[in-house]
């Protein structure tokens, strides 16, 4: 158990392709150590052959601290906060951007389609989806030579299939696409992602 501990801390650096689980144990490791973190998130949905983009300014910071800026899609210049009281504070964007409203975290605004929460919709929670989906499918590991080095995990579940690839440096997930039922259905992106910038509380206040 030991070296499977060693090797999920330290996977990535002596060029060793981890398992599944090792890979998800790392990726753990990793966000239990950061302290917060940039990116600009890129969600691509495809529903009955039509594309639909949104894009957002995403901050966290630990230990419970969020920023969402929407940038781009229906709901641009909206802005949601996880406050350090524990409410979120959001707004919509145009003319609506005048209101600001302070909502429980478990509001029904606050959640997507499938139902998973604002709240939880940092790395960390993520890699739980990541773990959920390893236990219950079938797992590879492989590695991606590009303008940097990346492992794909590919999972596969009845009619589903998850193509996830994680930087082997930040060890975080850098993308995750989704294909049902051999068809596209949505992707996610981190894209410029900065972890320990040293972001300040008052971005996380509004």
């Amino acid at each position: 158990m030991l070296a499977i501990a060693v090797l999920a801390t330290y996977v990535g650096t002596f060029g060793l392709t981890p398992d599944a689980k090792m890979l998800v144990d790392a990726m753990k490791r990793k966000f239990a150590a950061l302290q917060d973190y940039s990116c600009h998130m890129y969600t691509t949905s495809f529903k009955k052959g039509r594309l639909k983009l949104d894009a957002h300014r995403y901050y966290f910071k630990k230990p419970a601290l969020i920023r969402l800026e929407v940038t781009d899609g229906s709901d641009k210049g909206a802005v949601a906060i996880l406050t350090a009281r524990g409410k979120v504070r959001a707004k919509a964007g145009g003319i609506l951007g005048l209101f600001t409203v302070t909502m429980d975290p478990d509001d029904r605004r606050l959640r997507d389609k499938d139902g998973s929460r604002f709240v939880d919709s940092h790395l960390g929670g993520t890699i739980g989806d990541i773990e959920r989906a390893v236990f219950e499918g079938e797992s590879q590991v492989s590695e991606v030579q590009s303008s940097r080095r990346l492992y794909r995990l590919e999972i596969t579940r009845p009619g589903k299939l998850d193509i996830i690839l994680i930087d082997a440096e930040l060890l975080l997930p850098v993308e995750w696409q989704s294909i049902r039922q051999g068809q596209i259905d949505s992707k996610v992106e981190w894209r410029n992602l900065k972890v320990n910038v040293g972001l300040q509380d008052s971005l996380f206040d509004m």
